[in-house]
């Protein structure tokens, strides 16, 4: 009895600490308002292909790590499961065997790879490949449990590579699911007209190494005995034979440079890295590409739960009453993310008085998880930034900014094929949700609300 009352205030004492250092901190410090700042487009001779189909973004990344002769780079938020992430694996483990020098970050709470742990001894053993986690589980720092690394990169031979909101997993690559995520990427390919012309090529690969090697980052490293690494070498041979045989390659990438687009100019935008509230960085620049403006604005975000710091900021740099916005989210049936969907419901209405037209994703068999915002038919903004406070002040985030009418045509053509039969205005004449959804999930969404509302700055 005795040490289960001094297990109890320890854990009493630990609870307390936590919520202190971990949760009510973020509430007696604020963000910084966002500043106003210039956007400069650099020109460039690069080129961005556009990647929107399941199975296209599957066979895009099979592609192009085929494709790789001397390194990759690779950072991703998580592995969310199926044969796909087994797939990814040996072509990560095929590339080391060809002496392709692999660097692989990912998230250290959120990698899904803690319940893996095959895939994690297949690449930590390889000599060719050095594997990361960004700010691991620290149980006595709870501040840090909220720096998390957000971005979904890879770079192969600083030649060519692919950013975008996709994780690894079968829901993001087949509608053979139960619930397939809808998302985008861009392959972004060197210059084509003689110069050694790589801007974003180089902003990428630069932001990856800030990345890892920052003071965040932890490489792995094991010692195995004789006997496990046996084992592993013989599961390495078969993560490489299985993807032999499910994946076909073309590593001169043709389909995806026959559909890339010009580049007028472009901008590489990330948050800094660091602990507590970062400057929200990406947040200010999109805020600056809708002030812009002249005619329209597209929003494609799974999330919206603005806080208190981001409506004001956004009240201080709304674009002109003339310019048409129009908001693409989730609706309740959709999310798969029931408290951020709550945020959400807490500032739909606000959102539409603004003058905003909100259009929500109906099918209750697919979730929408694209970021992206479209200017004027002309100005693209691509990558992983949410509309939430975590995308703005938390996470690593990072978006390429694209001036080109074609890359904007194509993302609009998309938008109207896949979604148009798919989505619902909400607006004052219709401010209900007409989604498919349960009760169960409509009454645990209500019960979430003032939750949401409370814990907003970590959603």
């Amino acid at each position: 009895m005795r040490y289960f009352k001094v297990l109890l205030v320890v854990a009493v004492v630990y609870l307390v600490y936590v919520l202190v250092s971990g949760i009510l901190v973020f509430y007696i410090i604020r963000p910084e308002p966002a500043k106003a700042v210039d956007i400069q487009f650099k020109e460039t001779n690069e080129r961005v292909s556009l990647i929107d189909r399941p199975s296209d973004a599957w066979q895009a990344r099979v592609d192009l790590i085929s494709r790789a002769q001397e390194t990759i780079d690779i950072a991703y938020y998580a592995f969310h499961g199926g044969e796909s992430v087994d797939l990814f694996v040996g072509l990560l483990l095929d590339a080391a065997d060809r002496g392709v020098q692999v660097r692989f970050l990912m998230d250290g709470v959120a990698n899904g790879i803690r319940f893996e742990p095959e895939i994690y001894r297949v690449l930590v053993a390889h000599p060719n490949i050095e594997f990361a986690f960004y700010e691991p589980l620290h149980v006595l720092q709870p501040w840090t449990w909220h720096n998390r690394m957000h971005d979904k990169i890879i770079v192969v031979d600083g030649e060519v590579a692919m950013m975008g909101g996709r994780n690894i997993g079968d829901k993001y690559f087949t509608d053979d699911v139960p619930s397939l995520s809808i998302d985008r990427d861009v392959m972004v390919f060197k210059g084509d007209t003689g110069q050694d012309d790589t801007y974003l090529l180089s902003q990428l690969a630069n932001h990856f190494t800030d990345l890892w090697t920052s003071d965040y980052s932890v490489v792995q490293t094991r010692t195995f005995s004789a006997s496990k690494q046996e084992e592993i070498l013989r599961q390495q041979a078969e993560f490489v034979q299985k993807t032999h045989q499910k994946t076909t390659a073309d590593p001169n990438l043709t389909q995806w440079y026959a559909k890339s687009h010009p580049v007028r100019g472009a901008s590489f935008v990330t948050n800094p890295l660091g602990r507590f509230y970062k400057e929200g960085v990406v947040w200010e620049y999109l805020l600056a590409l809708t002030k812009q403006a002249e005619k329209s604005i597209i929003i494609q975000t799974p999330y919206i739960i603005p806080t208190v710091q981001m409506r004001e900021d956004m009240e201080q740099q709304m674009p002109d009453d003339e310019v048409a916005t129009n908001l693409l989210t989730n609706s309740l049936a959709s999310t798969n993310n029931l408290i951020a969907n709550s945020g959400y419901q807490n500032n739909r209405q606000e959102i539409i008085d603004q003058g905003t037209q909100i259009y929500e994703f109906q099918p209750n068999e697919a979730q929408f998880h694209t970021k992206a915002i479209i200017i004027d038919e002309r100005i693209s903004a691509i990558g992983t930034f949410n509309m939430d406070s975590r995308s703005a002040y938390l996470n690593t985030e990072s978006m390429f900014i694209f001036d080109s009418p074609s890359l904007a045509a194509e993302l609009l053509s998309n938008i109207e094929v896949d979604y148009g039969q798919q989505i619902v205005a909400v607006d004052e004449d219709n401010p209900a949700d007409q989604s498919d959804y349960s009760s169960a999930k409509y009454v645990v969404s209500r019960l979430l609300q003032p939750i949401a509302r409370l814990f907003a700055p970590f959603l």
